[in-house]
């Protein structure tokens, strides 16, 4: 997969502010309408994964993956499975565990580094149906896990893996960790 290292994007002059475009959308954006099947599926070691299914008959899929206690109901997680879903792809929100709204049963859970639990995922739903494309959005720390394992995978990466997108990914955790303790924040 190409890495785009420029961008075309600039922000609206009223969205320039630093933190403006993180907090209209989470203040003023209206939830798109998704439908969700939720499933359980019980993991190796005993645990569970809650996944949100917004399915069609189609081929190619898109798995969301949200940040640092989000969910698979956040806005961003169902606007993204909506924009997908509307381009004919269906849509998995993963919940990291214990966010879906249930505490696991293991006391293991979900870190930066973290990323059997995708892979695990990703490999199960193959398994399961056949889809010719899949595609990976990770936003925040779910970004940083899409990230890394792309990177562990490398060329053991199932071919159906077709694409992969993040946002706001916490690359150097140092810093991220000073700057989400400033003042400011």
């Amino acid at each position: 997969m190409p890495l785009l290292t420029t961008s075309t994007y600039h922000a609206p002059r009223l969205l320039r502010p630093a933190h403006f475009n993180t907090v209209y959308p989470a203040m003023f954006r209206r939830l798109p309408e998704v439908r969700y099947l939720r499933e359980r599926w019980e993991t190796p070691d005993g645990d569970f994964l809650d996944l949100d299914w917004a399915r069609g008959q189609n081929d190619c899929l898109l798995i969301a993956v949200h940040g640092l206690e989000g969910s698979s109901q956040r806005s961003y997680i169902k606007g993204m499975i909506r924009a997908f879903g509307q381009k004919g792809w269906d849509g998995l929100g993963f919940n990291f565990r214990s966010c879906s709204g249930e505490l696991n049963r293991c006391l293991h859970s979900y870190h930066m580094g973290a990323t059997a639990d995708l892979d695990w995922l990703i490999r199960k739903v193959l398994d399961q149906r056949r889809y010719r494309q899949i595609a990976l959005v990770g936003f925040s720390l779910g970004g940083n896990v899409v990230l890394k394992y792309l990177g562990e995978r490398g060329d053991d990466l199932p071919g159906e893996v077709r694409s992969a997108v993040t946002f706001s990914v916490p690359c150097h955790l140092t810093s991220a960790n000073l700057e989400i303790h400033s003042r400011k924040n």
